[in-house]
């Protein structure tokens, strides 16, 4: 079976150094450069650190009649899952 590695990474010349394919020195090999979309740009999780005030039991099963979406969503069958279908009050 053919070996795929894929490297994403911003061309600054037009010379790339790739040490990730150093094991194929030697071996006939395809290359293809294509351009993507602009990376995502990473989220910085940590303003939620310790914003968790207290957990209430979270590995009790939760009903169906608990799940608040479900009360404004009647396109979602709940019947075989635990209850009737609810429309909002």
């Amino acid at each position: 079976m053919a070996e795929v590695v894929r490297i994403t990474r911003r061309l600054d010349s037009d010379v790339v150094h790739m040490p990730e394919v150093r094991a194929l020195i030697g071996c006939d090999v395809e290359i293809v450069v294509r351009t993507v979309g602009e990376p995502v740009p990473k989220r910085n999780w940590d303003s939620l650190k310790g914003s968790v005030l207290r957990y209430d039991d979270p590995f009790e099963p939760i009903d169906v009649e608990d799940w608040e979406a479900l009360q404004w969503s009647s396109s979602i069958p709940t019947s075989g899952y635990g209850g009737p279908t609810r429309t909002p009050s």
